[in-house]
């Protein structure tokens, strides 16, 4: 990502431990982080920025997800979304609630996941070779 802008990515998680490990993962990884460990202090960084991505933890101890996703709907102006899962509370096999329609569902605890989706997300589209582009 040398010489280019690198994308922004905002993660909001009350558990200020995830919080670190997975800021640290895509840090290093050499993404410019930002973090919120509240509603109120995410809220104030959508409103005030934009940001490529934004991964958002599933519980949150000052409101409800339902809550946050609310908010991330009004105010995120576009950018995909990574929602982390504390753990998956639904059976094997059964798709996730997808209100905010959320680019993808990541455990929380496996910041390598996370890092992989952030990646495949921002990642450019690649274009496609066709024959009908060579000359005959």
């Amino acid at each position: 990502m040398d010489g280019e802008r690198q994308p922004k990515i905002l993660i909001v998680d009350s558990d200020v431990r995830a919080l670190n490990v997975i800021t640290n993962f895509l840090v290093d990884a050499g993404f410019d982080v930002t973090t919120a460990w509240s509603s109120e202090v995410a809220g104030n960084l959508l409103r005030s920025s934009e940001y490529d991505l934004v991964v958002v933890d599933d519980q949150f101890a000052d409101l409800t997800s339902g809550s946050v996703f609310v908010l991330l709907q009004q105010l995120r102006k576009g950018a995909p979304v990574i929602v982390i899962e504390n753990a998956p509370s639904r059976p094997c096999g059964v798709r996730p609630l997808n209100f905010l329609r959320a680019s993808r569902f990541v455990n929380k605890w496996r910041p390598c996941e996370i890092l992989e989706a952030a990646r495949e997300i921002l990642s450019p589209p690649v274009l496609r070779k066709t024959n009908n582009n060579l000359d005959p």
